[in-house]
């Protein structure tokens, strides 16, 4: 077994330090202005008006609150399961499935590759964070127990595949973190 734990927490290192320059406040507002950028040609984004969003008061004045019957109803029942450029741009490429929690209905959870790398980077983070906290761990140096669900995905249409939210995270783990 390799000890992965000296490269992590120079990774690690460079990752906190980088936090740490940041201002918060102007992280969230970059952020907001890039993900509404990006999703201003989708059919979401021009029925919001999100070209003309700058602030985050704009985008709560113009984007009122969905739940998702609501998103299902009005943008992804109609072309389900092939999402092109409706509420995300490009195909979104993966559906989590739920046990439906307060319908009792599955529902299908719109997983785009924007979401995975954004979800990867903040497992990164976090084990930025551990290892800041707690210098004497080592990574991957001994015996280590992980549980998810099923990997198991169903593909419903070219490029479009379903599944339990582990089943998509192992699909698109990179090489290395596949055994």
């Amino acid at each position: 077994m390799i000890d992965l734990t000296l490269p992590a927490r120079l990774l690690a290192r460079r990752c906190l330090a980088r936090l740490a320059a940041q201002d918060p406040v102007a992280a969230q507002l970059h952020t907001l202005q890039r993900l509404v950028r990006r999703a201003a040609g989708t059919r979401f984004g021009r029925d919001h008006g999100f070209a003309r969003i700058r602030t985050p008061e704009d985008f709560r004045a113009a984007v009122p609150l969905h739940r998702w019957e609501d998103m299902w109803q009005a943008y992804w029942r109609g072309t389900f399961p092939v999402l092109d450029n409706v509420s995300w741009p490009g195909r979104v490429p993966f559906f989590a499935v739920t046990s439906g929690t307060t319908t009792g209905r599955t529902k299908h959870i719109p997983v785009t590759r924007a979401m995975n790398r954004s979800n990867r980077d903040a497992a990164i983070e976090l084990l930025a964070h551990h290892l800041g906290a707690r210098p004497a761990s080592r990574l991957a140096g001994g015996r280590m127990f992980m549980l998810g669900g099923s990997a198991r995905l169903d593909r419903l249409a070219p490029g479009v595949r379903a599944g339990n939210l582990s089943g998509i995270a192992a699909a698109t783990a990179p090489r290395l973190g596949r055994p």
